[in-house]
Order: structure tokens, then sequence, then C-alpha cells
């Protein structure tokens, strides 16, 4: 193990080794803290290795006084939620967000990488029009060399037709394709380029429905979405981190070719439906708009993954200090409070109270009755 260390070509499997003779050395030694750390890196090796079992079995270790008692449990909600099975990764998540209700503002923050709950370090962001522009462009160019041709979707759409460039507190650039167009080739003329990277991890032996490239000149994020013909419907989906894909059905469309950035692009044919079906009433500015809780073109609304997604989305706005995101959430699970994996009521209003409308109202009274947006704008 430490040869392939220090090789620097180390895989997942000599990291485990290495971890392991670690372990039992502090096993032997009886520093329990310190065996039982090591053991959470050796599931989160597991996971990256996609061992999701040896995952579960590593990060389920019994904790120790003084051990974080959240960041086990979300890991074996990932490993589960990796193996399908979503009732589980559903249950456990609930543990977490009952966990993370016990904790105080310092100790979710201590836990979770750039963890803002207070949201003090939340500043407006920035997007970057002049770069997003530049790697649209030269991804245009790329996949021009094999006849594949991309189309506006999603935020870069609503972009483009609401605002005429793109949304000023957007994140990322969306484009599709249609899954006729080959996905192989588009997956080989990226990787053939200099101009850009393939992320990791989202090609799937079935239907893959994200590609997220990086242009490495900007470092912007592009997701390429891939649309299938499904009863009907054109389908595309997002590949969670958790390990599950959320689909989206949209009505047929064609393609069209507009001015954009002072260049042609492409979009669907009727981009007033297209941007119906993803987010409603899109001629009105939202910016708390959850898109993978609320678009209408959601798959099996209710079901398991959308309520997972939920859980996943109430966590990360918890996490991140948009305080404004928690309560829109809170407000959506209510909606759903009769279907099968509802989070249970009683766990929603905790949140809301502590993170949401609760933390807004404490926060509103202490600076008056004019205080301005208490957080930036960072939905669609």
């Amino acid at each position: 193990a430490l040869l392939a260390v220090q090789s620097g070509t180390t895989p997942w499997t000599a990291w485990i080794a290495l971890q392991r003779a670690l372990h039992k050395e502090a096993v032997r030694l009886k520093i329990d803290m310190v065996a039982y750390e090591i053991g959470q890196l050796i599931a989160e090796f597991h996971h990256k290795n996609g061992e999701h079992e040896a995952c579960i079995e590593w990060a389920s270790k019994p904790i120790p006084k003084g051990g974080n008692p959240v960041i086990p449990v979300f890991r074996v909600a990932q490993a589960q939620s990796h193996l399908g099975r979503y009732e589980e990764a559903i249950r456990l998540l609930d543990q977490v967000a009952a966990k993370v209700l016990e904790q105080t503002d310092t100790e979710i923050d201590a836990q979770f990488q750039d963890s803002d709950v207070g949201g003090q370090k939340s500043a407006a962001m920035q997007f970057n029009g002049d770069h997003a522009a530049r790697a649209l462009k030269d991804l245009q160019e790329v996949l021009a060399q094999g006849g594949i041709v991309p189309f506006l979707v999603s935020g870069t759409l609503l972009g483009f037709e609401r605002n005429g460039g793109f949304l000023p507190h957007d994140k990322d650039i969306d484009v599709g394709i249609f899954a006729a167009q080959d996905i192989f080739t588009v997956v080989e003329l990226i990787a053939k380029t200099p101009h850009f990277s393939l992320g990791q991890g989202y090609l799937r032996l079935g239907e893959t429905y994200q590609l997220p490239v990086i242009h490495k000149l900007s470092g912007m994020c592009i997701d390429i979405f891939i649309y299938y013909p499904s009863n009907g419907k054109l389908v595309t989906g997002v590949h969670g981190t958790f390990g599950y894909t959320q689909n989206f059905a949209f009505s047929p469309f064609g393609l069209k070719t507009v001015r954009f950035l002072d260049d042609e692009f492409s979009v669907p044919d009727d981009v007033s439906r297209n941007l119906a079906e993803n987010y409603g009433n899109w001629q009105v500015s939202d910016p708390y708009y959850v898109t993978h809780l609320e678009s209408p073109s959601t798959v099996d609304q209710g079901g398991t993954i959308h309520l997972m997604v939920a859980r996943l989305e109430i966590l990360r706005a918890i996490i991140e200090g948009k305080h404004r995101k928690v309560a829109r959430i809170a407000e959506f699970l209510r909606a759903y409070r009769t279907a099968t994996w509802a989070m249970p009521l009683q766990l929603v209003d905790a949140i809301d109270a502590r993170f949401g409308t609760g933390r807004l109202s404490n926060q509103l009274t202490a600076a008056g009755a004019d205080h301005p947006e208490l957080e930036p704008l960072a939905y669609a």
C-alpha cells in the first residue's frame, strides 16, 4: 500500500489497505477516537471505490463518546441509495435531520465542508457571463466536429428567453442533445479536446441522462442533458451524487436557430411551452424556485426519489444558510404530507422553525422592518 501511495497513482484499494493497517494499530493501542475516525475514512474510500456494502459496514461502527453523530448516518444513507434502497436512505436522512436539529450552528459547521448555517458568509454570487459565453461557444464548436447539435435548456434557455442573456444568479450552463445524436461521439469529442474535461462516474450501462463537462480555461461547468423518446415524451434526467436518477418528461420538440451571445444557437421550437413545463409561470422571476422539486416535468411526483431529493435539498439549504430556501422546501414537504414517504410533519415544522421561517423572523426582528434581502438570490 505504501509503495502505491508513493507512486502517485494510488488506487482506492491501496488507500483502504493502508488505512486498515492504521486502524488495526489504533485498536491495539485502544485509541478509540482515532480508530473510529480512521474507520470512517475507510468507509469513505469504499464508497469512492463503489463498494457500498463495505462502506455501510465501516460507517456503522459504534460511535465513541464525543464522536460525530451525523456524518456516519449520512454516509450510510448515501450507500443505501447507491444500492437502490431508497426507502432506507429516506429513513436515515430523517435521522440526520433530527440529529442536526439537536446541534448548535457551530457544531453543524464543524461537520460539513464550507458549511455556513448562520448565513453570515453568504455573498451574492456573480455569474461570469463572459466566461460562460466563451465556454458555450467552445462546446458548440467541439460538438460540431461530430455533427452534434446542442440546444439551450433549463436555466440557460430561461435566461435567453426572459433576459436575453444568462441569468445573473445562475451557477452553470445547461444544454441538451437528442439521444439519437450518439452519446459516445460526444464523450469521444470531449476526451480529445484540450478545452474540456468530462465529469467522472456519470456514464451508465443503461441510459445516461446527464454529462457534466468543465471548461478548463474558465472553470465553467456545463451540464449536457440527453433527451430520450419515451411514451410520447422526451425524457431527460439528473444523476444525483446519491446514486439515483431523477427523470423529467417534456412534450416532444424540434429545434430552431436563434441569435444568442452574438452567435447562432439552437433552442426548442416552442420555447414558451418548454419553459412552462419546466418552471410553470416562467415569465415571473422566482428566486427561490427549486427546480428538482417543483418542476411540472418531474416524473413520479411524490415518489421515493422525489421525496428523497427533497430531504437532500433541505439539508443542503440548512448547511448553506439559505433560510428562505429551507422555508420553501418545508412548504413543499407539507404539500406532500399524505405521500407514502412524506417527512413527518413534526420534523418539517421543527426544521422550518429553526432554520427557515423562524430564523428569518428572528433576523427581521433584530434588523428592523426595513431590512433588505437577507441572502443572495440563487435560484431561477
